[in-house]
């Protein structure tokens, strides 16, 4: 029961709806195309000029009485405005759920009576009868719209050049608008139609020595952004030449205003071309071919910063305080009164002069009261020429000049043994001690007519500053003894090596049952017992001035003992090497009675007397400090005398 009575309720619903739906439709219904999307509003016109307003008309009445004759009412609908209106059939019949069009021709008459401009709006009217010809009186909604009448053209654009370059022009400021608020009405309902009431403008550039339009282009105001550039599409725009702008606005009702001629000359071409004359190692001067029309030149760096406080009126530009052996990189502009400045030049990459690879020729050691002359080359031209020298060489002539002539004085400065040595405990593990002792047989030169370095410098000072060059010589004899550090004594066939105290460069020989086999020159040198007996072992240090040498006796295949190993790091043994040993002494006893070690200076590091007969013994030598040792392996006529090297 409850489901009939829910659905007896939903049908009384759905008919009382319908029933609403139906008491609400018109007999007939209008509406017009053209107008109801933009509030009603007819696109704007002239005076003198026609638009065309589409009325639909849809009727909704029974096909009983069709079909129906309507007809707008002219004079009911348009008053005084009547006779603007003409309607292509002013009487049309319709059938129910037909639809009929009205196509209204409206034209603001220019004559006799010049129609004011504004807003006319209208409100239509309808004639309908059935087929009986009986006048009707149906329910029907009428149609309005409004008609804009629009006389005055827009504001006159006032164009502003924003960019003029050789070859090419760009302007702004030349928005304008409808002073009227008519045309800029429709423009308000109607989001496709202009802005601001204005439609399109034309953009005019014309030559003026000859006329010639270079670019006449209408574009739609919504495609024209806040600037506009003019298209070169034949004729290019040039350098140095005056050109006349127009700017014409046009509204929606199709009044135009043009802008004044707009004057515009534009600028020099910029050079396109440019090279470099008086190049230094800190400046060159830039050069390029003169610009028609040019007033003068701008000058800018890489980083686009004019470097020219003024203009620059010729066609060259010195560029000073450079860096020697650097690439700059200019870009230039022209100028003139009329044009301005023009864009920039093509980027001119140029680069100074390297620093000057001067030389020092002349002799590398002088020995006393030697002349020499001293030639530097490559020096830049036009600089000034200054030499300097170590007092140890006299001048003699040539300051000033590319030739400098000393002499060597005969008293020689102390040598600069910083200079000259290097640490010889660096090289070999040797700490510096000197072999001086009994046992260490050096022969040391004592005179001290000692050479020592000297030099010549010459400075070249000109515009960009100054470059020096300088030459190291040496004058006098080498500036030491050699001094040899190694045994004084060895068995027959045993090597060691010997060593030249400081490090020196020298040239090692031998004399007597010895032999040099590895290193014939340098600071050092192995040597090897080739025999029995004394002999020499020599370092000799040379120059074309002189030489010195030195030179350590070492005695062959004599000794009673054994001392190894040597050098020594943790221990040394001593031992016998026979029973029974011819020495340069005599027979030696076959037992080790004492052992003494000391150093250069006397000072004593371990000794040992022995009450038993000893054949060998063991020192532990691992505390004493890297350096040259003596040992002495019993005392009185007997003892003999041994260097150990301690590592």
């Amino acid at each position: 029961m409850l489901k009939i009575l829910l659905k007896r309720y939903w049908i009384i619903l759905i008919l009382m709806l319908s029933s609403v739906d139906l008491l609400a439709q018109n007999d007939f219904v209008t509406w017009s195309p053209t107008t109801d999307n933009f509030s009603g509003y007819c696109f704007p016109i002239q005076t003198g000029k026609s638009i065309k307003v589409p009325i639909k008309v849809k009727c909704n009445m029974t096909k009983k009485y069709q079909p129906y004759k309507v007809s707008i009412n002219i004079p009911g609908s348009f008053y005084s405005q009547s006779d603007w209106v003409k309607i292509e059939n002013n009487s049309l019949s319709v059938d129910s759920s037909k639809t009929i069009t009205f196509n209204l021709t409206i034209t603001p008459p220019k004559t006799p009576i010049f129609t004011i401009e504004g807003q006319y709006p209208f409100t239509l009217y309808f004639d309908i009868y059935n087929k009986d010809n009986t006048h009707l009186n149906p329910t029907i909604n009428q149609p309005s719209f409004t008609v804009i009448v629009d006389n005055t053209a827009p504001i006159k654009p006032t164009p502003a050049v924003l960019t003029k370059k050789s070859n090419y022009i760009s302007i702004e400021k030349f928005n304008t608008f409808d002073p009227n608020t008519l045309s800029s009405t429709y423009s308000l309902v109607n989001d496709t139609a202009g802005i601001s009431g204005i439609d399109s403008l034309k953009f005019l550039l014309k030559r003026v020595y000859d006329g010639r339009i270079i670019d006449n282009t209408t574009s739609d105001v919504k495609n024209v952004g806040s600037f506009y550039t003019f298209k070169q599409n034949t004729t290019p725009i040039t350098p140095n030449t005056t050109y006349t702008i127009f700017v014409t606005a046009t509204d929606l009702a199709r009044n135009a205003n043009t802008s004044d001629g707009l004057l515009i000359t534009t600028p020099p071409a910029p050079p396109t071309s440019c090279t470099i004359t008086d190049r230094t190692y800190c400046s060159f001067t830039l050069t390029w071919p003169n610009s028609d029309g040019a007033l003068g030149y701008y000058i800018y760096d890489a980083s686009y910063k004019k470097i020219t406080s003024s203009l620059v009126t010729g066609t060259t530009y010195h560029v000073s305080g450079l860096a020697i052996g650097t690439s700059y990189k200019y870009y230039i502009s022209a100028y003139s009164n009329a044009g301005g400045e023009s864009e920039l030049s093509p980027a001119f990459t140029f680069s100074t002069l390297t620093r000057p690879s001067m030389v020092i020729t002349g002799s590398s050691t002088l020995c006393a009261s030697d002349v020499a002359t001293y030639t530097v080359s490559n020096a830049p031209a036009s600089y000034t020429l200054f030499w300097t020298y170590r007092p140890n060489l006299i001048y003699i002539s040539g300051q000033g000049t590319n030739r400098l002539t000393v002499k060597a004085s005969a008293g020689y400065l102390p040598p600069n043994d910083s200079l000259l040595q290097t640490s010889r405990q660096e090289q070999t593990g040797f700490s510096e001690i000197n072999n001086e002792s009994e046992s260490s047989q050096s022969l040391t030169t004592t005179t001290n007519d000692y050479g020592s370095s000297s030099w010549v410098s010459v400075s070249a000072t000109g515009e960009c500053g100054s470059f020096p060059v300088s030459k190291t010589i040496w004058v006098g004899k080498p500036s030491f003894t050699p001094e040899i550090v190694g045994l004084t004594s060895l068995f027959p066939s045993q090597t060691s090596l010997y060593v030249e105290k400081n490090n020196g460069t020298v040239t090692w020989s031998t004399y007597g049952p010895l032999k040099t086999v590895g290193g014939g020159s340098g600071y050092k040198s192995t040597i090897k017992a080739t025999g029995t007996g004394v002999g020499w072992v020599y370092a000799t240090v040379s120059n074309i001035c002189g030489s010195y040498r030195g030179e350590l006796m070492v005695e062959v295949g004599g000794s009673t003992y054994s001392v190894y190993p040597n050098p020594a790091t943790t221990e040394v043994t001593v031992s016998q090497t026979s029973q029974n040993t011819l020495t340069s002494r005599g027979t030696s006893s076959k037992v080790i009675k004492a052992i003494r070690i000391f150093d250069k200076s006397g000072n004593t590091f371990y000794y040992q007397k022995f009450s038993d007969e000893v054949y060998e013994s063991k020192v532990n030598v691992s505390a004493f400090p890297a350096g040259i040792y003596y040992l002495k392996v019993n005392e009185g006529a007997e003892e003999e005398n041994y260097t150990i090297v301690k590592q």
